[in-house]
């Protein structure tokens, strides 16, 4: 690839691991695109749910873009209740306790030093909320910031989830 990986991402290839026995489970693809067409169709797709009592939000940060100690718990009330639900049909799929995906996330949205900062990849404003009319969160999106190529700034969505009830709504 001409751009650097994606936090994340695998910086080799499988062919190591298959030789030591280990099979592959799943396969995942990363995709590049530029932002205009993939914005522009979630704008027409958002104002479509809105019209029907959807709400889509960030998560609470203050004017640092950063989420307050209690705002981020919050979300990750909301996240792991939501993935649990979302995933739970996946093959091999195994349901973390609450405070290890709490001690997961935390250094992506306070760096490594948590308190004492270090590069911050999650930005709550890259990361979204989406509840029904009658106010139940129904999935989210986690962005994490990108590297930036040239004059480009990139992101990277990380975990999109929706709740299998909503799944077909739209």
């Amino acid at each position: 690839w001409e751009a650097p990986p994606f936090p994340g991402e695998p910086t080799e290839r499988a062919e190591r691991w298959v030789a030591a026995g280990f099979a592959p489970v799943s396969r995942w693809t990363a995709v590049s695109s530029t932002h205009d067409a993939p914005v522009a169709a979630a704008m027409d797709r958002a104002g479509a749910l809105s019209s029907r009592g959807w709400t889509l939000h960030g998560f609470e940060s203050g004017p640092s873009s950063q989420l307050t100690p209690e705002a981020f718990e919050r979300a990750v009330d909301l996240v792991h209740g939501l993935a649990g639900a979302a995933f739970s049909e996946l093959p091999g799929y195994l349901s973390a306790p609450r405070d290890a995906v709490a001690d997961f996330y935390r250094p992506l949205f306070y760096g490594p030093g948590v308190s004492g900062g270090g590069a911050q990849l999650a930005d709550p404003r890259l990361s979204l909320l989406a509840r029904d009319p009658e106010g139940r969160p129904r999935g989210f999106l986690l962005g994490l910031t990108g590297p930036v190529l040239g004059k480009t700034r990139t992101f990277q969505i990380v975990t999109l989830a929706v709740h299998p009830e909503a799944r077909t709504g739209g």
